[in-house]
């Protein structure tokens, strides 16, 4: 027999008619989507399911599953959490630019070039993060707004520019210009983006 444990507790559900891991798992999602609930865990049979893990037993058949037990959240916590991810994100990468605008200048080229390297993947880490924030929240980068600009006209109109001049820096391998755009151009536009997310996150905490 089936037994269903949600956030450590066991819960009734009646799981006639499916006859795969994957039917009553859609079937869960959809119960606890009506209910303003994400599922951030799952575990089948003692055996945890992550990384998109599940997917693979879809097929599987619901005879020989004892257990299932979910973990779940409500989006604006999850929201919340990434905001608080990007903000501790966004202040390494201020230390991880100024640190690789000091190695240009020292001439370090090698170090330097790793260093930036590390700078821009994390820049795309926190693209992504927004990204998953606003699906968290089923809004748009458009809709976040705080004291008047959105998440989106921050990234397309004042991070994007920034990022263009460091590309095309860099491609002329002018290494003291590019020092210079990493400290005082980069720098700003980090320092505004953590006060954005910070604004948010009291705007969150408000509600």
């Amino acid at each position: 027999m089936l037994s269903l444990k949600i956030d450590g507790e066991f819960k009734s559900f009646g799981s006639e008619g499916e006859t795969t891991f994957g039917q009553v798992m859609k079937k869960l999602s959809s119960r606890l989507g009506d209910e303003g609930l994400v599922i951030t865990g799952i575990t089948m049979n003692n055996q945890p399911l992550s990384g998109g893990r599940q997917f693979d037993y879809n097929d599987f058949p619901l005879t020989e599953v004892e257990l299932i037990e979910l973990d779940t959240a409500k989006p604006l916590e999850l929201a919340a959490e990434a905001l608080k991810s990007s903000d501790e994100h966004l202040r390494i990468l201020a230390g991880v630019s100024i640190r690789s605008a000091e190695l240009y200048r020292l001439g370090d080229e090698l170090e330097a070039n790793e260093s930036y390297s590390r700078l821009i993947e994390g820049l795309r880490w926190m693209g992504k993060g927004m990204n998953a924030m606003a699906g968290m929240m089923k809004i748009s980068l458009d809709e976040i707004i705080f004291n008047g600009k959105s998440i989106a006209y921050f990234q397309n109109e004042v991070l994007i520019p920034v990022l263009d001049n460091m590309y095309s820096t860099q491609k002329d391998e002018d290494w003291i210009a590019l020092a210079d755009i990493l400290e005082y151009e980069l720098i700003p536009v980090l320092e505004e983006w953590s006060k954005l997310i910070t604004g948010l996150k009291a705007k969150m905490a408000s509600n």
